[in-house]
């Protein structure tokens, strides 16, 4: 007997680690499918998307998560493919159709753009990125009025946020209201000197 319970425990006491091994790395999994790291992040989210142990719920996370990274790396149509996913997965997932509302409007598929960003602002009414997402498409609709309204209430929630206040300089220029572009367009180089090109690589040329 002494045997046999000798071997029982070491196969509960392997278990035991095998399970704390397994938990441990799919920890691991999380944590990478969440890091800025895009190329961590694939890694991370995909592992998580193929082990088929996620809730629906997580899974779309995983596939948002994944999305960005593909964003990061400049990869729209791929990106835009895992945020079809989560929503796919869960349809109340204001993020992902933020995410994609702006690889879309980068893209040029604008009035798709506005939709996703509409259905996310009915989900999330008061969150300043998508707001600042459905800005920049109206931006590149040619709306003015529309984009600074946008982009006015992005800045009451998040006033140091660049994008916007960039955005919204843009739209004054289309208004030719030179003084008030001048100062949100200096404003946001103070923040974010870059903002410029980032502009450019998403299809606004500078005035």
């Amino acid at each position: 007997m002494r045997g046999v319970w000798w071997v029982g425990f070491l196969g509960w006491l392997l278990a035991g680690f095998a399970g704390a091994a397994l938990a441990q790395t799919r920890a691991d999994h999380w944590r990478w499918c969440a890091d800025s790291n895009p190329d961590l992040s694939i890694g991370g989210c995909t592992s998580l998307i193929q082990a088929g142990q996620e809730t629906t719920q997580s899974l779309a996370i995983a596939f948002t998560n994944r999305g960005l990274a593909y964003a990061r790396k400049g990869q729209p149509d791929r990106a835009i493919q895992d945020y079809d996913q989560a929503i796919r997965l869960n349809p109340d997932h204001a993020a992902a159709f933020n995410n994609r509302c702006w690889e879309r409007a980068i893209l040029g598929r604008l009035q798709l753009a506005l939709a996703d960003c509409n259905a996310a602002l009915r989900l999330a009414p008061t969150d300043a990125n998508t707001l600042d997402s459905r800005g920049f498409t109206y931006l590149k609709l040619g709306q003015a009025a529309a984009a600074i309204r946008d982009y006015d209430a992005a800045l009451r929630l998040a006033p140091q946020l660049a994008s916007s206040l960039y955005g919204r300089g843009m739209a004054y220029a289309l208004q030719n209201n030179r003084p008030m572009a001048a100062a949100d367009i200096t404003a946001a180089k103070r923040i974010d000197p870059d903002i410029t090109q980032k502009f450019r690589r998403w299809g606004v040329e500078g005035p």
